[in-house]
């Protein structure tokens, strides 16, 4: 077969499904059946005896690689079963095409085809093709026979009215910056839940050593509960089922949640009590690693997602994850810009920002700002008997001493070498006092490292607004200024 997909040229829309369905892995119809088990709401049933009057409305068969059906649902293909061919279930399938279609399904055995064939009647037929493991290549054909050519070009405009939301979600997402990026992936569930009717949309992340999982953000429909409160940090280990499917990468389609099998209990029971009737949960990570998954219930009624809809969820979870990345990688960068690497407190250029900001809020508010420049005495002296791996310690310790002093709303940052600077604001001069007493005190206590122990001790310069000064350089300047004296008296 030279050309896998021969004629019907734009008659023919094609999807591959790898998702697993775990209601229904056996045929998805029997013969006489009005209905079947995946019927997506939008209806993919309709009479086709236009093409040919005996031919129901939803059929199953295996055949062989040359088309003869082997095997009807309902039993074996009876008499004269080696002269009946799927081209005479299916007679808007010609023998050309359906041998194309085989050797697609050859060259990715463990996808299911879904393609739908519009007839010049105006019915739409819906077909499902799969490769059967025998000795000799067999293939599960499973067909529907669609409403009308209008059910068919609704399910083909919501189709391509996702894709259009995909494509606006990504440019938003790509665009978003950091603080945004939370309410944006909410607005982007709401979308999607609105645009497919279901009920409930949200989004759960795995902790970095997948023991637990956290619903991160959550949609609902209006009359329908929220259930992110109750489902924080959620040990993984609870629902067994499940995270084994989400871990492997595989989406998890449950039409019927009632029907669940014995082996998801636990998952059966949780998804009844939230009322859920339909899920369709989708995975996302990188190839050796998921993060996490994107699930939409249905509370009001059951319903079915079709493959190439399925396909586009999945498109959206890795959005979302590399949306993440993005935001990690952005907030990394940020922290080296502004934090030491050694101590892990802020930096010169945070400091900056910081007392900008004081300065501002002091100005405003009326109230005083202290700028306290701290320096290690005799710190050379450790670097150059000890060497800079103990002196790093010791930096990191006394780092560690002032954060710990400081209150919340203050800064302590490290302007480089063995100098810090707290900013606080304070409402009396006696507060100063005080905060630097207790600065004091936290180098009280001997360093004991490596078998050594170490007395800190610092010099203090301070500087007051508006007293001192306006700006952060003339602040920094008294404080500086004192500290050398204060280090000249100790030399002297």
């Amino acid at each position: 077969m030279s050309d896998p997909l021969p004629a019907h040229g734009d008659r023919l829309a094609l999807a591959f499904a790898r998702t697993r369905d775990i209601l229904h892995p056996q045929p998805l119809a029997k013969a006489g059946s009005q209905t079947m088990p995946n019927r997506p709401d939008t209806g993919d049933i309709a009479d086709h005896g236009a093409a040919k009057e005996s031919m129901p409305a939803a059929c199953g068969c295996v055949v062989d690689g040359g088309g003869r059906v082997v095997e009807l649902d309902g039993g074996e293909a009876g008499s004269g079963s080696s002269s009946r061919r799927i081209t005479d279930l299916v007679p808007v399938l010609d023998a050309a095409t359906f041998a194309g279609l085989c050797a697609a399904v050859d060259a990715a055995p463990a996808c299911v085809l879904r393609i739908d064939i519009p007839s010049p009647g105006g019915s739409v037929t819906a077909l499902r093709l799969s490769r059967i493991d025998a000795p000799a290549p067999r293939y599960r054909v499973d067909v529907e026979q669609a409403d009308s050519r209008a059910g068919y070009r609704e399910r083909l405009e919501q189709r391509l009215a996702f894709e259009r939301l995909i494509a606006a979600l990504s440019t938003e997402l790509i665009h978003a910056p950091s603080e945004r990026l939370d309410g944006l992936i909410e607005q982007a569930l709401g979308r999607i839940g609105r645009e497919f009717s279901v009920d409930r949309a949200y989004l759960f992340r795995f902790s970095a050593d997948h023991c637990t999982q956290s619903n991160t953000h959550e949609w609902v429909e209006e009359g329908i509960s929220r259930e992110a409160e109750h489902l924080q940090d959620v040990p993984m280990s609870h629902f067994p089922w499940l995270m084994e499917e989400m871990l492997a990468g595989r989406a998890v389609h449950v039409p019927v949640v009632a029907a669940l099998p014995d082996v998801a209990a636990t998952e059966r029971g949780e998804f009844i009590r939230e009322g859920i009737r339909s899920l369709v949960l989708v995975p996302f990570g990188s190839a050796d690693r998921m993060e996490g998954f994107i699930g939409f219930d249905s509370v009001r009624r059951e319903r079915h997602w079709a493959p190439d809809i399925l396909l586009g969820l999945q498109l959206v979870g890795q959005m979302f994850f590399n949306a993440f990345r993005a935001q990690e990688m952005a907030e990394r960068l940020t922290r080296l810009a502004f934090h030491d690497p050694l101590t892990g407190m802020g930096n010169r250029r945070f400091l900056g920002e910081r007392l900008s900001d004081a300065l501002e809020r002091s100005q405003r508010e009326q109230l005083k700002l202290a700028v306290i420049l701290i320096d290690l005495d005799d710190f050379k002296l450790v670097n150059d008997s000890y060497g800079h791996s103990l002196g790093d310690d010791i930096l990191k310790t006394a780092a560690s001493r002032l954060s710990d002093t400081v209150r919340m709303p203050d800064t302590v940052a490290r302007l480089g070498g063995d100098e810090f600077v707290v900013v606080a604001e304070v409402d009396r001069v006696d507060a100063v006092s005080q905060l630097v007493e207790r600065l004091f005190e936290a180098m009280l206590e001997p360093v004991q490292l490596r078998g050594v122990t170490f007395a800190l001790r610092m010099s203090v310069g301070i500087a007051l607004f508006p007293d001192d000064g306006a700006t952060a350089e003339t602040l920094l300047r008294p404080g500086t200024d004192a500290v050398l004296a204060a280090l000249d008296a100790l030399a002297s």
